[in-house]
């Protein structure tokens, strides 16, 4: 048990900063959505960590014949907590966050992205730098799951695949109606 314990420790304190932000946000965001095995459910989840602003996490999930959009946005900047030594002193219930849900179509740009070409063969490129944008994805088609990680993706030749869905994840992340901001 000590030594369980003691593993626990040492792997959280040696995280790197991308990892301890999307940690941070995952146990922040709403609960992913996984299908049960071998349904023919799907389940996505792309979170969002840029330089400048606020996080969000996007999550596309299939139910029966049904996809459904549910987004989580930070109010206030999560990188900026973990850079100011907030992260883990409070339960989290202060951050400013909104959590909105909506049904969406089987067409919409990033469910046929998905439907079309899972994302099984993304590579992975996550720097430990503080200033840059990460991205983070997982995927199941309730029978294999991948979770991939990478760093400014927009400054690198190969990454076309990811750019396409991360740019797809800001058109769905605009179905769900918001929670907390007036529209203007």
């Amino acid at each position: 048990m000590a030594l369980n314990l003691l593993n626990f420790h040492t792997l959280c304190m040696d995280l790197s900063f991308p990892l301890k932000l999307e940690r941070q946000a995952s146990s922040l965001a709403a609960s992913l959505f996984l299908p049960v095995p071998n349904s023919g459910n799907l389940s996505f989840r792309i979170a969002r960590f840029p330089s400048e602003g606020t996080e969000v996490i996007t999550d596309i999930y299939k139910h029966g014949s049904r996809f459904h959009v549910q987004v989580t946005r930070f109010l206030v900047s999560l990188r900026d907590r973990i850079a100011n030594g907030h992260a883990g002193k409070h339960t989290g219930l202060d951050v400013a966050m909104e959590i909105s849900c909506s049904t969406c179509e089987r067409d919409n740009p990033l469910v046929a992205e998905l439907r079309n070409r899972p994302p099984f063969d993304l590579r992975n490129d996550l720097s430990g730098s503080e200033s840059e944008n990460h991205y983070f994805i997982f995927f199941t088609d309730s029978k294999n799951c991948v979770a991939k990680a990478v760093s400014q993706p927009y400054a690198k030749p190969w990454t076309e695949d990811w750019q396409r869905l991360i740019n797809r994840s800001y058109g769905a992340e605009h179905l769900p109606p918001r929670r907390n901001k007036a529209l203007v």
